[in-house]
């Protein structure tokens, strides 16, 4: 079928949009966990996508909201855990693993022991893992314009004081940079985020859209602001990329959406090589 006729299915043609606009602004959050070594929350939130999937099955509802649901009362947890979510300079809120590791089982066990007695198909459970970016609907629709609308307009608000807390939080703090506020901010919208993506690309897979183009941002980057530039521009590349990959080779676009930022990101680290002589970067 040629490429026109494709697109000219209206489910396809969305799919493609909500795509291309989720790879220029799910990087940033990306950039976020990057620097500020939320790693372990990014896979908190992978577990309660998980579970808030499971729930939805079992309900027969949307599992867009519930995922939010869970994810938000997980940050919520972590930050009563730490005693709150704020950065006192000199460490971050998320000190250690054990409040994330004990999170993830939890969680886990959680997701199983409903699909179970829910009896929910084996075939169903697999959508939580592999998303569907062809069957989204109003609501996934709302919620996808809310929280990147949050994303975009917390990074033109506030860019400088978001430079200035990625760059150092002692020093953003000292220069009158309110960490306390922004710090969290910037936890709860990068979970959200995270959620979103999973609902899109699948939950084993959403790191092909939001943290490959921020490592290639961060690697590339001379300064934080060009990190934001180089990940959003990595980002669309990579959707777009794959986006047209999984139409014309017929491959699940969350597996040629990896493909596509792995050749960007391989691009970017033989590029790196070349500029600096061999020699790693500092």
């Amino acid at each position: 079928m040629h490429l026109l006729d494709v697109l000219a299915y209206p489910p396809i043609l969305l799919g493609g949009i909500i795509l291309l606009i989720a790879g220029c602004i799910f990087p940033l959050p990306g950039i976020f966990i990057l620097r500020l070594n939320l790693v372990p929350v990014r896979f908190v939130m992978m577990h309660g996508a998980l579970l808030g999937g499971a729930i939805a099955l079992a309900l027969g509802i949307n599992p867009l909201g519930t995922t939010l649901g869970v994810n938000l009362a997980i940050i919520g947890i972590i930050a009563l855990w730490e005693g709150g979510l704020r950065a006192d300079g000199s460490s971050l809120p998320f000190r250690g693993t054990q409040i994330t590791t004990f999170l993830m089982i939890v969680t886990i066990a959680l997701a199983f022991l409903i699909i179970y007695k829910a009896n929910v198909p084996a075939k169903d459970t697999l959508t939580l893992l592999w998303g569907s970016l062809y069957a989204l609907d109003g609501i996934d629709l709302v919620l996808f314009a809310g929280i990147a609308g949050m994303d975009l307009l917390y990074m033109l608000g506030w860019h400088r004081q978001i430079v200035a807390l990625l760059y150092h939080q002692e020093i953003a703090r000292t220069a009158g940079v309110r960490t306390d506020i922004h710090y969290p901010v910037v936890v709860i919208l990068s979970g959200l985020t995270v959620s979103l993506a999973m609902r899109f690309l699948g939950a084993l897979l959403v790191d092909a859209i939001v943290l490959l183009p921020a490592f290639i941002g961060i690697s590339l980057g001379s300064s934080v602001r060009k990190s934001f530039f180089v990940a959003t521009l990595a980002g669309f590349v990579s959707a777009c990329i794959g986006y047209l990959l999984s139409i014309l080779i017929d491959i699940p676009v969350s597996s040629s959406v990896t493909l596509g930022g792995v050749g960007l990101f391989l691009c970017a680290r033989i590029y790196l090589r070349l500029r600096t002589g061999g020699q790693p970067r500092k």
